[in-house]
């Protein structure tokens, strides 16, 4: 089976077959020499007829940007409440397109 990967979620949309289910999986991680990067990515998961079709939506965020600074805390803080806010944020995304955890995978 072939894997497309499209670059938004609109794209992911217009190519999936909304009778299949869509999927999604959450990762987060840290990054740099304290934990001062973080990382987040979204990846959809749909099928089309012939092919499963991926979507992964990326953001970075570092402990001194000013999207991070504005939770009032330290900056290890709010670089977490940061990550907190988005992952939520990206769950109620994919959750609102009927998404459930999980994956499609080609063996």
């Amino acid at each position: 089976m072939l894997i497309e990967v499209v670059g938004s979620a609109d794209e992911f949309l217009a190519r999936i077959n909304r009778n299949y289910g869509i999927h999604y999986e959450l990762e987060a991680r840290t990054g740099g020499a304290a934990g001062e990067v973080a990382f987040l990515k979204l990846t959809l998961y749909g099928l089309a007829d012939d092919r499963i079709i991926i979507c992964e939506i990326a953001e970075m965020a570092r402990w001194n940007d000013k999207k991070v600074e504005g939770f009032g805390k330290t900056a290890m803080e709010n670089l977490k409440a940061w990550i907190e806010r988005r992952w939520k944020e990206m769950q109620v995304m994919a959750e609102e397109l009927g998404a459930t955890r999980g994956k499609y995978e080609w063996k």
